[in-house]
């Protein structure tokens, strides 16, 4: 993977920053940003993450971004490069822009804005927002930022994934699920061609058959089955005469039917209405219960009604009203239940009217055919059959037959590869001959803070362990400090991890207000000297802090920019 350098970003109306472009250029080095709370130290690195993700880097509404006194235009426009290529992306809010330039040339948007961003994020950044938090951009105060260990374990896996390239395993995993999608669809269709082929040929043969047959009649039994048509007829009438007497009946059961549906829909209007005057009056009996109890010595007090808003005489109306409205409801549900009764009853008779209809018009429908069969026995000769179009539906079955087999065997394939490449086999060795290093990377970051003599490992289920004199601890048991130095020895060893193995690199790496937590000035101070000593050399190390005793030390910085407020907007001024 190439290595992703962030050059520089500029920026307006964005949070405290007025309407004038703010330009940041990232350079090699150590970096001090350094103000006042609330003068915007961390603007310049939370519109980073905001042109990057489209979001808000604290979990606040995007909204909240825009200059509260211009109001309009947010502009942020990002240039970085990755291998030999440029990049410029612009993102602004009021009115919306979100544009990717390649080498000058701007990429189309033909599609959403989500999948524009998918396509962003996968294609050319190939940095998600969790590994963004997770190695480069890390706040000690931000809604959602976690550190190693406070990650789930799928989240660990995933990060791990990344820094060790075997994500490339996830996406051939989903390239073979989509295969074996796409290939049990194909067999699928295959099946459902042949089951569809195999009932046409069946009906081709049954109709091919039926002319055989007829055939067979118009040569030698003709007269005999004009007979026994004429006989069918007859009965067929006479039938059809009985079943047309019961339902005229029908008629009338009809007519009843829709007179109990309107005597019903007309009883559940009157109930709705009961129910809304009950629910009403509930509502103000509640609000005199309220009354009462919150005025209790208060009660007979001539100001009362006054000071509550609530007249309490009508309690006794109202609870009137309210029974009554229960006796009406009670009234109107039985007899909505006996004219639900009554119209469940029709109903059945009504379906078995409907079925002696679907027998009338199976009879009328089989007279028809029966008929039509007598006057082609009466005027056809013997028909010729032609068999060719079954031959080739036969042929097309075996064809599909054997596209299904080699579907098959393909999905095999694709199972046996899938499992090759699951934790129990390819990634599996290959994330287990990482951990090892990553752990002795761990313990010789902690090494470098003094006083320190913890032995820390990742285990193969991506847990946590400390070691203290042999014995295990809990990770949530340690100090503060403690904590500290453990979550920066297993980040910068991430980072150490990334570098050797070509992962997820960037020249960046930025600390926001993290060096202000409760870590004492020792601490402090041997951290910034890992930074300086193991990265600087390689990256911008943007330290974002308001602290006095970080500011005083300002041999460990190469650049030191102070954000200052003129006329209320922030401006960056570098010392």
């Amino acid at each position: 993977m190439n290595k992703v350098e962030f050059t520089s970003i500029k920026f307006k109306n964005f949070m405290s920053y007025g309407n004038a472009y703010t330009e940041f250029n990232f350079k090699t080095g150590m970096t001090l940003i350094t103000g006042s709370n609330g003068f915007g130290k961390t603007t310049a690195m939370v519109a980073l993450f905001y042109c990057l993700y489209g979001k808000s880097y604290k979990k606040n509404k995007l909204g909240s971004l825009i200059n509260d006194v211009n109001n309009r235009e947010l502009v942020v426009e990002l240039n970085l490069q990755i291998g030999k290529d440029q990049y410029k992306v612009i993102r602004g809010q009021k009115p919306s822009i979100f544009e990717i330039y390649e080498n000058d040339k701007l990429i189309p948007q033909n599609s959403t804005v989500a999948e524009y961003q998918d396509y962003f994020e996968t294609y050319i950044l190939k940095i998600n927002e969790n590994v963004f938090r997770q190695l480069i951009f890390l706040g000690a105060n931000v809604v959602g930022s976690k550190s190693f260990i406070d990650l789930t374990k799928s989240e660990k896996e995933e990060l791990f994934q990344i820094i060790t390239d075997t994500s490339l395993f996830k996406i051939i995993k989903d390239s073979i699920k989509q295969k074996s999608d796409s290939y049990k669809t194909q067999q699928t269709e295959s099946k459902y061609k042949v089951d569809v082929l195999t009932e046409s040929l069946a009906s081709e043969q049954n109709a091919i058959q039926q002319m055989e047959i007829q055939n067979s009649k118009i040569n030698s039994m003709g007269k005999e089955r004009i007979t026994q048509i004429e006989g069918r007829v007859q009965e067929i009438d006479e039938k059809c005469d009985k079943i047309k007497e019961a339902l005229k009946k029908m008629k009338t059961l009809k007519a009843n039917y829709e007179q109990y549906s309107v005597e019903y829909s007309d009883l559940k209007t009157q109930i709705d209405t009961k129910t809304n005057l009950y629910n009403k009056t509930i509502s103000e009996l509640s609000k005199i219960d309220s009354t009462k109890s919150a005025f209790k010595e208060c009660l007979g007090c001539a100001k009362l009604n006054n000071i509550s808003k609530v007249d309490l005489s009508q309690e006794g109306r109202l609870r009137e009203e309210l029974s009554s409205y229960e006796l009406d409801n009670e009234a109107l549900s039985e007899k909505l239940n006996s004219v639900n009764e009554t119209m469940r009853e029709l109903r059945a008779k009504l379906d078995k009217g409907k079925i002696g209809k679907e027998q009338y018009d199976s009879l009328q429908s089989e007279k028809v055919r029966i008929l039509s069969e007598a006057d082609t026995i009466r005027t056809q000769k013997p028909i010729k059959i032609d068999y060719t179009p079954i031959e080739h539906k036969k042929a097309e079955i075996s064809a599909l037959k054997l596209s299904y087999e080699d579907f098959s065997t393909e999905l095999t394939k694709l199972k046996t590869l899938d499992k090759l490449l699951s934790n129990d086999n390819l990634k599996g060795v290959i994330i287990n001959q990482t951990l090892p290093l990553l752990n002795k990377l761990i313990n010789e970051y902690i090494l470098k803070f003094s006083d320190f003599s913890f032995n820390f490992y990742i285990d193969n289920n991506f847990k946590e362990n400390v070691v203290l004199r042999g014995r295990d601890r809990e990770f949530h048991s340690l100090s503060n400090g403690e904590g500290f130095r453990i979550t920066f020895s297993i980040m910068f060893a991430f980072l150490k991890l990334v570098e050797q193995r070509n992962g997820v690199e960037t020249n960046l790496l930025i600390l926001d207000e993290v060096l202000d937590t409760s870590m004492d000035s020792n601490g402090r101070s041997e951290l910034l000297n890992i930074l300086k000593q193991d990265f600087a050399d390689t990256k911008d190390v943007i330290i974002i802090s308001h602290n006095p005793d970080i500011v005083k030390n300002n041999e460990y910085f190469d650049t030191i920019y102070r954000i200052e407020k003129v006329n209320n907007f922030s401006k960056i001024r570098e010392d």
